[in-house]
């Protein structure tokens, strides 16, 4: 499993919320994150990254930048609301 040590609590959590939803958690990267919010790449099920995505963990839940059932124009409000400097969750 990817270190999570030297974490603040919402970044520990918000990785471990991350890790439980990808194919490969052991491929996982992080960069960029600030509390509950920051990015993602890991291989997908042909092995492959797939790119940096933005996330943001709330209550245990996750809302990935591009995933199913999350409209882009919501997730960008999302997005503004609680990852921008004024706004960290």
């Amino acid at each position: 499993m990817v270190g999570i040590n030297g974490c603040s609590k919402g970044e520990k959590e918000s990785k471990e919320a991350i890790l439980s939803t990808l194919k490969d958690p052991d491929s996982a990267q992080f960069q960029n994150i600030k509390g509950y919010c920051g990015e993602v790449n890991s291989k997908n099920s042909y092995g492959g990254y797939v790119g940096f995505k933005r996330y943001v963990s709330i209550d245990g839940g996750v809302l990935m930048e591009d995933s199913e059932g999350v409209e882009p124009e919501t997730f960008a409000i999302i997005w503004e609301a609680h990852c921008t400097p004024n706004n960290y969750l």
